[in-house]
């Protein structure tokens, strides 16, 4: 006969086992709270839709080998195609960016760095939000500037513009003048100026007659 004892310690273990998951939904439910998103997330399932994906294109393509008909009316869908293209063009900014880090010191350069990063996170979570969604939690919002995610990264980027824009040197002065060399006239400045030709920089060159013109062109 099974002891009560061994029936009371096999209901205890279900409980510790089933119990978490059960009431981890409920209180979800219950509070109507939705997890945050994060950018490590939407990259996971970026990466996750573009190997759906391509699993799709290859079955596709198998397909097409197989039996041409079939394949036409079987073809990746429009959509399809647009999301893996936008996906795949994601990632691959992404890991180009990551895997730069060869960034000069000077605080320019280091802003500049934080701008290029807040934007490929501001781009990825609008491609997370175009292609990802459907069958999140995050579904029912009607608008991209709903998604918390979304208001976070904006304000970040936003910053990142003005550490930039703050950061950004000033114009280069003008060369100081290099040693050996004369300054110019200060009347031939002036016509240089007015835009006369080189010709009509020669004193009196309109009143010389024709001979000594030719002359002066022929040096």
């Amino acid at each position: 006969m099974i002891s009560k004892q061994f029936l009371q310690a096999c209901a205890a273990a279900c409980f510790l086992t089933i119990s978490p998951g059960l009431f981890g939904k409920e209180s979800d439910s219950g509070s109507g709270k939705t997890p945050p998103l994060t950018i490590t997330q939407v990259v996971r399932d970026l990466e996750a839709k573009a190997g759906e994906l391509a699993k799709e294109r290859s079955a596709t393509q198998s397909l097409a080998v197989e039996n041409k008909a079939a394949a036409g009316r079987n073809g990746i869908a429009k959509e399809d195609t647009t999301a893996a293209f936008e996906i795949s063009g994601c990632l691959l900014r992404r890991a180009s960016l990551n895997s730069n880090n060869a960034v000069p010191s000077e605080p320019y350069y280091q802003s500049i760095r934080c701008q290029l990063l807040a934007g490929i996170d501001l781009d990825s979570v609008d491609v997370w939000w175009r292609h990802c969604r459907k069958g999140t939690l995050y579904e029912s919002l009607a608008r991209f500037e709903q998604l918390p995610l979304a208001v976070e990264l904006k304000a970040t980027k936003d910053n990142a513009d003005q550490s930039v824009a703050a950061a950004q040197p000033a114009e280069d002065s003008p060369e100081p003048e290099t040693p050996g060399k004369m300054p110019l006239n200060s009347t031939l400045t002036s016509r240089l100026k007015r835009g006369t030709g080189i010709l009509d920089q020669i004193d009196g060159w309109k009143n010389l007659p024709e001979e000594s013109k030719s002359k002066i062109i022929a040096r």
